[in-house]
């Protein structure tokens, strides 16, 4: 599995067809095989990528079970994530899809980087506190 640096660390990606990117962001304590069955289906016309954030997946890092709640990683810190993994990739303007703390990290890419976002898909969106 392909990995990008990022300021918390190496994540892991699954990348699936070619086209205009589609960016796939799972919830915290999820990875990104929550999308396997949406990727296929959109990699017929678009390139996906389905990220783990840190310390989910394959992503590297100390499990988060096992990390005290202060020391975990918030919505932001997350979200910081993505901004790393789209200039490290150098993407055209994608499509992000994010469930929960992803659709934060996808709503804050699209205010604070909006040329690097085509549009967004936002599920049960949190972190907005």
């Amino acid at each position: 599995m392909p990995t990008v640096p990022t300021r918390l660390g190496d994540v892991s990606y699954i990348v699936r067809g070619q086209g205009p990117p589609v960016i796939m962001l799972h919830a915290a304590l999820h990875d990104c095989h929550d999308f396997d069955h949406i990727a296929v289906e959109l990699a017929v016309h678009y390139q996906t990528f389905a990220v783990d954030w840190p310390w989910h997946g394959d992503s590297k890092g100390p499990s988060l079970v096992s990390r005290a709640a202060a020391d975990r990683p918030r919505a932001v810190e997350l979200a910081s994530i993505l901004e790393d993994f789209v200039t490290v990739l150098d993407l055209p303007p994608a499509v992000i899809i994010g469930n929960s703390v992803g659709g934060f990290a996808a709503a804050r890419l699209a205010i604070s980087t909006p040329s690097r976002v085509r549009a967004l898909v936002l599920v049960n969106s949190g972190g907005f506190t």
